[in-house]
């Protein structure tokens, strides 16, 4: 047989979900899609089993398609044991397991089967009160495992204000625009210290963070930090988010964190590891290195600096790498909102090339 063989090319986009258990077995589940584009959708959700499932349950998969007011199969069902379609089943499992906790053998135990996140550090930028904070210090840095990890000290000058308070506030990006994920989290930092559980052991485990109240003035690091994901809500949009740190008491401003990061789906297709493997750069002018007087990278393919001789050049200046046209919908779409929100933040005339 001569010439090039084809092939149809199809997409599945999921549109509703309806499910039934026996309550002996499970005693909740939460399913749910996040679109995040036109064609892309993503499957959300946590299946709760309170009792590990028999070795001779099975597993039965039938297609339908819609016909005027009825529903007619489409082909034979597919049906077999349990532990036979977790060892064997080569179309729909490996995926689930690439995304999630769920077994990868039998028994299938009683415990949360769930999707599995990672969040990445992307930039962090700090605004510390000086009267209480000197030598703030963020330095993010790719493991070799792959994970971009952040490393902080910072000094506390004096004793933090007993009336003092921590307030978190994270955004997501849709459409370009920043739109709150939830309710900020507010909380007079003894009682954050005292009782958060998202946040809080995380930064004790990574650093030397008070376990109680006073706060004293002292010199303070994490090494090798990364935003925790154990405690996330199973179900949880994916994409570029924002997070803002404001410390403060109610007469003044202590300080401020910006986090910039990415919240992740494991098994994207993309290893942690090669996700670090992209990069861009900028050649500067000897004559002009010493005039640089801020720069951020605030991902593997965007990046800003700020060069002011005081006397001959004062602009700024922004280094993008593009995504290629037939990248993913999302990526595309979170790259290209990251590039306006930083453009905007460009103080200076600015010059597009």
């Amino acid at each position: 047989m001569s010439g090039n063989s084809k092939r149809n090319i199809y997409s599945i986009i999921p549109v509703k979900i309806e499910t039934k258990y026996d309550h002996e077995y499970m005693n909740n589940e939460l399913i749910q899609f996040d679109s995040t584009g036109p064609r892309d959708v993503l499957v959300n959700g946590t299946i709760n089993i309170i009792k590990q499932f028999p070795p001779e349950a099975r597993t039965k998969i039938a297609v339908q398609k819609e016909d005027g007011k009825k529903y007619v199969a489409v082909g034979p069902p597919l049906e077999r044991n349990i532990c036979d379609f977790i060892k064997n089943e080569k179309m729909i499992y490996p995926d689930v397991l690439n995304y999630s906790n769920f077994p990868k053998s039998c028994p299938i135990e009683a415990k949360e089967y769930h999707n599995i996140y990672s969040i990445v550090f992307r930039n962090v930028t700090t605004e510390p009160n000086e009267e209480f904070f000197t030598a703030v210090f963020v330095n993010l840095h790719t493991l070799d495992n792959g994970k971009v990890v952040g490393d902080l000290n910072a000094t506390l000058i004096k004793n933090y204000p007993p009336d003092g308070a921590i307030k978190i506030s994270i955004a997501r990006i849709i459409n370009g625009k920043l739109v709150a994920l939830g309710k900020p989290i507010q909380s007079n930092v003894c009682e954050f210290i005292r009782n958060d559980k998202l946040f809080y052991p995380s930064l004790q485990k990574h650093g030397n963070f008070p376990t109680r109240c006073p706060v004293l003035a002292k010199e303070y690091y994490l090494k090798n930090y990364i935003l925790p994901t154990d405690n996330l809500p199973p179900v949880l949009p994916t994409g570029v988010f924002h997070a803002d740190v404001l410390l403060f008491t109610k007469s003044v401003e202590l300080g401020k964190i910006k986090i910039i990061g990415e919240i992740l789906k494991n098994g994207n297709g993309v290893e942690s590891s090669e996700r670090a493997s992209a990069g861009l750069g900028c050649i500067i002018n000897g004559n002009l290195e010493q005039s640089i007087t801020d720069w951020n990278c605030i991902n593997e393919r965007l990046m800003t600096l700020k060069v002011d001789d005081h006397d001959k050049l004062s602009v700024s200046l922004m280094v993008v790498y593009g995504s290629n046209e037939d990248e993913n919908y999302t990526i595309k779409e979170d790259f290209w909102a990251a590039v306006q929100l930083e453009y905007e933040r460009l103080e200076g005339p600015t010059y597009e090339i």
